[in-house]
């Protein structure tokens, strides 16, 4: 029986994460800014208020981990009222996280995961899939944070023991989850005309059982090659069905408009949303079959049963304005 610690333990992936490997019987050290609201007999939790400034003489947790399932960091914002965002991005998700795995490596902690992002790739993907050997190319805040977390826990996977495994997920869904998904499930459970049905660019997005699946594959594995690693789902679609699949998992009629990309973009910019149609209209498409041969692995759970899984059934709740990746 491993013990794994998994940051981010209170959140809408780290908590299913903790729940996964529960299950299968691992010890967990959840650390999160609040206690987890349900117990365990192997769960024990690590509150942090702040992950960038945790006391020293708290590290000393870590003597009893195995291996750290790093979930944790600043999440993209639609509306960041940060005065530098890329410098708070940075102390979260690049300073704090090579100081964690730095912190474990001295305790003798075995193994790290770290989920990034495929925003390392960049916002598009252009005529071809992102691929795990393509150059980082990040052209936001938050991808460029990621992108220096990686190489500082790279540097490090160079000095120590621990390996280190990187995992760069698209847009995660799945039950309540945060950003442009849930925004996209209120507008559609409405059942109003919705704007999206010219939006044909390839998209991948990947269900949160199969992001927790590959990351407690990672645990278990005997002896799983250090390096990054790309998840998705197996079905690579447009937004306009993706959003059709959604209406079908809430019995709602799908009504979609086909207004060309372009048009709906300075639409959404007069009311400061040309970005999030910006990012629904071009192509981001994830080639994560080197994942699959590497691991053994393949995703679980198909996009149409993921999706019953999160909306069914059907729901009209409010949002929280971040997202993932």
């Amino acid at each position: 029986m491993q013990s794994v610690l998994v940051t981010g333990a209170s959140g809408f992936l780290g908590q299913a994460v903790c729940r996964a490997l529960l299950h299968r019987r691992h010890r967990v050290l959840a650390m999160a800014r609040q206690p987890a609201g349900w117990s365990h007999p192997d769960l024990q939790t690590w509150l942090v208020k702040d992950i960038a400034a945790i006391p020293a003489d708290e590290f000393e947790l870590l003597k009893k981990v195995d291996t750290v399932v790093h979930c944790a960091g600043r999440a993209h914002k639609l509306r960041d009222d940060a005065a530098d965002p890329l410098v708070e991005f940075r102390r979260i998700n690049a300073e704090a996280s090579v100081n964690l795995a730095r912190r474990a490596a001295d305790a003798g902690v075995k193994r790290f995961i770290f989920v990034s992002s495929i925003s390392v790739n960049g916002s598009t993907s252009g005529a071809k899939p992102f691929r795990d050997d393509d150059p980082p190319a990040p052209d936001t805040p938050y991808g460029q944070s990621k992108w220096e977390a990686e190489q500082g826990l790279m540097a490090l996977h160079a000095e120590s023991r621990m390996t280190m495994h990187i995992v760069r997920p698209p847009m995660i869904y799945g039950p309540q989850a945060p950003g442009n998904f849930a925004l996209l499930a209120k507008l559609v459970a409405r059942g109003w005309p919705l704007p999206f049905g010219a939006l044909h660019a390839p998209r991948s997005f990947v269900a949160r059982d199969n992001v927790v699946d590959l990351l407690v594959h990672l645990v278990r594995h005997p002896d799983p090659p250090s390096g990054v690693f790309l998840v998705a789902d197996s079905e690579t679609v447009p937004t306009t069905e993706f959003v059709r699949t959604m209406a079908q998992a809430m019995g709602v009629t799908p009504r979609l408009l086909p207004v060309p990309a372009r048009l709906l973009e300075m639409m959404a910019g007069l009311f400061g949303r040309g970005d999030q149609i910006r990012k629904m209209a071009v192509p981001l498409a994830v080639d994560s079959s080197s994942t699959c041969r590497r691991l053994g692995w393949t995703p679980p759970v198909a996009l149409r049963v993921a999706m019953q899984r999160a909306l069914a059934p059907r729901i009209d709740e409010g949002y929280e304005e971040e997202q993932t990746a």
